[in-house]
């Protein structure tokens, strides 16, 4: 992801309105699963879907969306900014009008997939230009503000959703992305140059599809029965040695050596998915718990408005935060907030209280703020500068893999554990594994 850097510094846009626009981007690919996830219920009813099924449609739509990042990386490297921003824009629409017309649970998911695929540019883009264009905090500040800009949208998803919903039933919710669209004349006019002709590596990036896809069919099998187990677990075995095998070939494969087995890069991205993780598990298990207690998608959404709060606060916090203590402690700050989010909707579900589910909400709206662009600095900081484009793509992929990983652990969980079980497990996993992966992260300063 370096085409970006071909244009020259003293013609490129200024940060805010640039990270604003992309933002918006990715944000619309995130409201792809927030505004749904009020919208499952309704939609389960209609196709006759199950629980397990139901949570599908989120864990499938976000492992599209991570494999997805790094391939936009690699296009960009090839052909420049417009052709990914474009193809992705055109997936992503197309996706939401598949899903908005599906007629069964096979429909239904390859819309979705197509439809993740397809929003996995928004955050490519958004590290690809900014991360390559502006330097120090300049940069902290665009991917923080890009960040809190698709926090904001994403967070507003609920309501959106939920406000569409009564009007245009679940079929209008879906279409809501389509709105990506818009954004796309005047990003169009300011990103611009060309790539620089390196090759896309197909072969690795199905090899990275399958072992993802593999991995999220494992965690969600106990909701999904042993047959999901038993292919998810094949495909996993035989994917990841193959990728790590590849990935020895050179640079130019899909995830290269020298990003994939640096044991810093790799603990960074863990610790910092324990935000996604905690995101994309709450909007999954706060929702249907609401709509238990009989909650329309409309009062849902309502209830939800805090996060959006929270997360167009949070870029303020992000560059303060990362200025005074640095970007190392801001990404820790940010997963132990992330188990706090947890435990506070935990408890909450737990002795049936709405206020302490939405806090959760609220506070891991901020973490996500404050945590990917946090990722993203160490990950540029600690990759060379050849590879800090394939690195941050590697962290984005994580990042977001995590987030499916959530969601598939919690909506594996719900049916045996029911919504409070499955998101204090959720909640002792990223604790453990944060705190076993952290050493090191916390004492890092950027450069």
């Amino acid at each position: 992801m370096t085409a970006s850097a071909h244009v020259p510094a003293s013609r490129s846009p200024g940060v805010v309105p640039l990270a604003v626009q992309l933002g918006c981007v990715f944000g619309l690919g995130g409201l792809g699963s927030t505004a749904m996830a009020v919208a499952l219920p309704a939609a389960a009813a209609e196709l006759e879907l199950s629980a397990a099924q139901s949570t599908w449609i989120i864990s499938l739509y976000v492992v599209a969306m991570a494999v997805g990042t790094p391939l936009y990386g690699r296009l960009v490297d090839a052909v420049g900014v417009r052709v990914p921003l474009v193809s992705g824009i055109a997936l992503m629409t197309l996706g939401a009008l598949g899903t908005a017309t599906a007629v069964d649970f096979g429909v239904l998911v390859a819309a979705r997939l197509v439809q993740g695929l397809g929003s996995g540019v928004g955050a490519t883009l958004a590290v690809a230009v900014i991360g390559t264009r502006f330097d120090g905090h300049e940069r902290t500040r665009g991917l923080a503000l890009a960040a809190g800009t698709a926090g904001a949208i994403g967070a507003t998803g609920p309501l959106l959703g939920g406000v569409t919903e009564s009007i245009l039933t679940w079929r209008g919710t879906a279409a809501v992305p389509v709105l990506a669209a818009l954004v796309l004349i005047p990003l169009w006019r300011r990103v611009r140059g060309p790539g620089v002709g390196s090759r896309v590596d197909v072969v690795g990036a199905v090899l990275v599809a399958l072992g993802a896809a593999g991995t999220i069919m494992v965690v969600q099998s106990p909701s999904s029965g042993a047959p999901v187990a038993w292919t998810g677990a094949v495909l996993a075995l035989v994917a990841v040695p193959l990728v790590v095998r590849r990935s020895r070939r050179g640079a130019h494969v899909f995830l290269p050596a020298s990003v994939l087995l640096d044991a810093r890069i790799v603990r960074t991205c863990l610790l910092a998915g324990t935000v996604p993780a905690a995101w994309f598990a709450l909007l999954v298990a706060v929702p249907a718990r609401l709509a238990e207690r009989g909650w329309s998608p409309l009062l849902v959404g309502l209830t939800l408005v805090p996060s959006a709060v929270a997360a167009l606060l949070a870029p303020h916090l992000t560059v303060r935060l990362s200025r005074r203590v640095g970007v190392g402690p801001s990404l820790a700050i940010a997963a132990a907030t992330a188990v706090a989010a947890l435990v506070s909707s935990g408890l909450g579900a737990l002795a049936d209280l709405p206020v302490p589910m939405v806090a959760g909400v609220a506070l891991v709206s901020v973490a996500f703020s404050l945590g990917q662009p946090s990722l993203f600095t160490v990950v540029s900081e600690l990759a060379a500068p050849g590879n800090r484009g394939v690195a941050v793509g590697f962290a984005t992929f994580v990042f977001l893999l995590c987030g499916s990983a959530g969601s598939a652990l919690v909506g594996g969980l719900m049916p045996s554990l029911d919504v409070h079980g499955s998101l204090l497990v959720l909640a002792l996993v990223c604790a453990c594994g944060g705190t076993s992966v952290g050493k090191g992260v916390w004492r890092f300063r950027a450069s």
